[in-house]
């Protein structure tokens, strides 16, 4: 997937300003390699943001929620957003993550007694966004 932040007017556009809201990617891992621009930040905490290096060509990997669900929480799925940034006037800004599901019969947990694959667990994610 290609995802594409379209440039801006600085002048009406404060450093910070979210230009992707925060949310936690659904699937097992995500790929990244470093997009076009700086802005991307993670949240480990759940109330502090810290950018993520800008380093061209380096891989970033983010955990996802099917991982999380499957580790029991031992792994946590990855919130981030991308924001503005002071030194990045304006750009558009790039980005082509890999996301990596498992297959669709994989059991990532036993919900009720009962096998819950990662089929399941999409459907009830999607269902959930809708």
């Amino acid at each position: 997937r290609i995802l594409h932040y379209p440039a801006y007017d600085p002048s009406t556009v404060q450093p910070g300003q979210v230009r992707s809201a925060p949310h936690e990617d659904i699937n097992w891992i995500t790929i990244l390699p470093t997009g076009s621009t700086k802005g991307l930040q993670i949240c480990l905490d759940g109330e502090n943001w810290n950018d993520v290096p800008f380093e061209p060509n380096s891989i970033i990997v983010n955990i996802g929620d099917m991982l999380q669900e499957f580790t029991e929480g031992r792994y946590h799925s990855t919130t981030h957003r991308v924001i503005a940034t002071r030194d990045v006037s304006g750009e558009e800004r790039v980005s082509i993550p890999c996301f990596i599901h498992a297959k669709k019969d994989v059991v990532l947990s036993h919900r009720k007694e009962k096998p819950f694959t990662a089929e399941n667990y999409l459907c009830e994610r999607i269902a959930e966004l809708n």
